[in-house]
């Protein structure tokens, strides 16, 4: 009991600490990402066990069971989920870093689904992120153009390609970025080279090359 004691004590104080800073404050509704039920107990300790699950998720890259992070990143989303960056950070690992770690196709495939369900659940949690719609954007454009088999089982909206799907989150963070934030040029160069890429792809349907042309003049 002697030397459980102080390790309660230092807990508490944590706890404490972490209690005093808004991040780590309850959330004004239950964050709606997968994770583990012992996760909504932690309280005022979310952030502390956040980045001791993503130092262990940082340990093991590299590793060729990427997969197998998955559970990690999704934990750390769930704790920590009002942070635009880390759904940016690990949707763009599982895309086209663990990809590169894994052996079979469908290992592959999985890897890109789950990167692009961390995206698509980053956007639902900040809908308001110009920084996540932009890397959703990057990742589908860049996918389309390189690598557009890893794509054929990816879920679009009806009727909508990956790069249509790319043009629209494109658009939808340039209007979401503050006029002074500075990676808004950035996104508006990137708009310009998907709707160039639109323009010069035969197989694009007229709505879409409409689509492209209106971006290229704004």
């Amino acid at each position: 009991m002697r030397r459980v004691l102080p390790l309660l004590l230092a807990l508490f104080g944590v706890a404490a600490i972490w209690g005093s800073h808004e991040i780590a404050r309850p959330l004004a509704t239950p964050a709606s990402v997968p994770a583990p039920p012992w996760v909504a107990l932690l309280g005022p300790l979310r952030p502390l066990v956040a980045e001791l699950f993503r130092l262990r998720f940082e340990s093991r890259r590299g590793d060729e069971g990427a997969l197998g992070q998955l559970d990690d990143a999704w934990t750390v989303l769930a704790l920590t989920p009002r942070r635009a960056a880390d759904f940016v950070h690990f949707g763009w690992y599982f895309v086209f870093d663990a990809t590169r770690l894994v052996r079979s196709a469908t290992e592959r495939e999985a890897c890109v689904r789950a990167g692009f369900e961390i995206l698509e659940k980053g956007r639902e949690m900040q809908p308001r992120s110009a920084r996540i719609a932009c890397a959703q954007a990057l990742a589908l454009d860049q996918l389309a153009r390189h690598s557009p088999e890893r794509l054929k089982r990816l879920a679009l909206p009806a009727g909508e390609t990956p790069r249509g799907r790319a043009l629209a989150l494109f658009e939808e963070a340039v209007a979401l970025a503050a006029p002074d934030d500075p990676e808004l040029d950035f996104m508006k160069m990137e708009r310009a080279l998907c709707a160039e890429g639109v323009l010069g792809d035969p197989a694009s349907p007229d709505a879409l090359r409409e689509r492209a042309r209106a971006a290229l003049q704004r």
